[in-house]
């Protein structure tokens, strides 16, 4: 009987440790799969990150300034017209309206820190008004007198903090689909880079954003486009893919989380516009409204720069994205007809 017991207890001692063995080989094998997968995923970020750079080299030169190396393009002769891009964009941003103005303007176009091929070259990532303060500098180093300055989006909101904090640097601002008031959520477009956690940003940007953003690319296009067309060859000529490298997509994102912080600071300084231009007719019209109520005709959040603006809503409360100052900021009738005449008049 003591023999068949140590029988049944042997066998149950090796049945428990196959079934151990078993359950610790599944643990294995599942981390394993998981590593692989990471490991799959961010060479594929890698290898998007190399394609996007072999597709859309650096255009212009670089100059360091404010702890930052900025990629800029410098062409034509004329009054100066400084372009800054928005959220996850780069200076190509602006292909259609380059060429345009430098007929008749000197057009320095720069990527903002973090964005395109501008980076820091020390430091954290700055927010918003670091960022515009590097600009600031920027400015003086190529020695532009008091250039138009044109943003669109969040560069439209660093170009408000340029001119709150360094209004001599600026003479006028053209702001196309601002942002210049405190949100109470990101629009849809951009909730994907809503992500706080520093650690999370970097496990998403070599993970998920490539071939997630890939996947996304052509609905997020119409999305800001909307109501218009996304222009024939936007996605090529405008270096798209960059956004997609996990450095910009990193970038993005604490720009994204801490822009509202910004904002709150400077929202309550726009006034002071009017007493540093006092020249200006309408100094300043504040957008009231936080939530996105645009007309049906109304330009999307990036217009296109052949289309008219003339539908933009004159009562400036229906859209959340975009502020204006007359005659110092100029408005836009035709995007590069207007600011080229904004540069030559203001």
């Amino acid at each position: 009987m003591r023999s068949f017991n140590n029988k049944v207890a042997a066998i149950t001692g090796a049945a428990t440790i196959v079934e151990k063995m078993s359950i610790e080989f599944i643990a294995l094998a599942v981390g394993a799969g998981l590593a692989l997968s990471i490991l799959g995923l961010a060479l594929f970020a890698a290898l998007t990150e190399r394609q996007a750079e072999a597709f859309s080299p650096p255009a212009g030169r670089f100059i360091d300034v404010g702890g930052a190396r900025l990629h800029y393009l410098d062409r034509g002769t004329g009054p100066a017209v400084v372009m800054v891009h928005g959220l996850g964009g780069n200076l190509r941003n602006f292909y259609e309206l380059i060429d345009k103005l430098a007929t008749t303007c000197r057009v320095v176009v720069v990527d903002r820190p973090g964005s395109g091929y501008s980076k820091m070259m020390f430091g954290e990532h700055p927010a918003l008004r670091a960022q515009a303060t590097i600009i600031a500098q920027f400015v003086h180093r190529l020695g532009l007198d008091r250039p138009l300055l044109v943003g669109h989006s969040l560069g439209g909101a660093l170009s408000l903090a340029l001119a709150l904090d360094y209004p001599d640097s600026v003479r006028a601002l053209v702001l196309i689909s601002t942002l210049s008031q405190v949100q109470r959520e990101p629009p849809a477009a951009f909730k994907a880079l809503h992500i706080r956690s520093a650690t999370l940003q970097w496990l998403v940007a070599w993970t998920l954003m490539a071939p997630l953003g890939k996947l996304a690319r052509r609905a997020t296009q119409k999305a800001v486009f909307a109501p218009e067309l996304v222009p024939t060859g936007f996605d090529v000529a405008s270096g798209a893919a960059l956004g997609l490298r996990p450095g910009s997509f990193i970038a993005a994102c604490k720009d994204m989380t801490t822009v509202p912080n910004e904002l709150a600071i400077m929202a309550p300084r726009y006034s002071s516009l009017a007493s540093a231009w006092r020249t200006a007719r309408r100094c300043l019209t504040q957008c009231k409204n936080a939530r996105d109520r645009r007309r049906p005709h109304d330009p999307g959040h990036r217009p296109r720069s052949d289309r008219h603006l003339d539908q933009t809503p004159r009562n400036l409360s229906e859209s959340p994205y975009l502020l204006e100052v007359q005659p110092r900021i100029a408005r836009e009738r035709c995007i590069g007809f207007s600011i080229a005449e904004a540069a030559n008049e203001v």
